[in-house]
């Protein structure tokens, strides 16, 4: 079975986990959700729904073996109650159509983040700090 995935962190292309869905076909390169981003302060960010705030990402289309592997990287079970981050089906948007992707959100021992990123691009704030 295939799935759209959206990624808005490390699996964007250039990043450091992008080597997981380098097989995956990109379907759309400059696309947003609604949500506000966080510096989880271990090198990646984590995501909550927020209606006032875009995330920027890029949208892949994966397979049934791709999907394990990033569930995973993301520290995802779909039997657990609790994960690191929760898998959860969002509307992404492109400059002209929508698309039904899924996507990882910050799960509750994630629920302390504080430190927003207001741009919500993940690889324009990584290459600011170094």
């Amino acid at each position: 079975m295939d799935y759209l995935l959206f990624v808005y962190g490390t699996l964007r292309k250039g990043e450091k986990n992008h080597y997981l869905i380098r097989k995956a076909e990109c379907i759309e390169q400059n696309v947003y959700i609604y949500g506000s981003m966080y510096d989880t302060g271990a090198g990646y960010p984590a995501i909550r729904l927020d209606a006032s705030q875009k995330v920027c990402g890029e949208l892949y289309r994966i397979d049934d073996e791709m999907l394990r592997i990033v569930d995973r990287l993301e520290g995802y079970r779909p039997e657990r109650n609790e994960n690191l981050y929760e898998r959860i089906h969002i509307q992404v948007f492109a400059e002209d159509r929508e698309y039904e992707a899924l996507v990882y959100v910050a799960g509750a021992s994630l629920n302390d983040l504080t430190d927003c990123i207001q741009s919500g691009d993940w690889v324009e704030y990584r290459k600011k700090r170094i």
